[in-house]
């Protein structure tokens, strides 16, 4: 057995499964941790979420390069990939937004990632 996909279609069935996975199990432990107030359990969550977030883009990459890849296939319908496409559009785009709420939602609920990226930002302004 081959561990490193062959194709774009392999790599895109192999990392696809992550984002659904990582997203229902990250759900099921921030709300453990709501209904608990554990806010360590919270954070770990939200930075789940933004790497899961960021992990959407190279799958929509290895998507839209099987996608050329299969399109002259005969076994797959030129429909069947268009909407497979359309809804990895809608995918990546509420996995992205997702991603940045949970990201700001940890940036305010930790005071010293405040504190951190507020430095940079007067050090950037006054270096500019």
């Amino acid at each position: 057995m081959h561990v490193i996909p062959q194709s774009w279609s392999h790599l895109h069935i192999l990392i696809s499964v992550f984002p659904s996975v990582g997203f229902a199990i990250g759900l099921g432990f921030y709300i453990v941790g709501l209904r608990t107030g554990n806010e360590f359990t919270k954070r770990v969550c939200l930075l789940l979420f933004g790497l899961l977030a960021l992990l959407s883009i190279p799958i929509y990459v290895s998507g839209a390069a099987s996608m050329s890849a299969l399109s002259e296939n005969p076994r797959f319908s030129a429909d069947a990939v268009s909407l497979h496409y359309v809804w990895g559009i809608a995918t990546l785009a509420g996995l992205l937004i997702a991603g940045a709420v949970a990201s700001f939602k940890l940036w305010q609920s930790c005071p010293r990632l405040r504190f951190i990226s507020s430095c940079w930002v007067s050090r950037l302004s006054l270096w500019a």
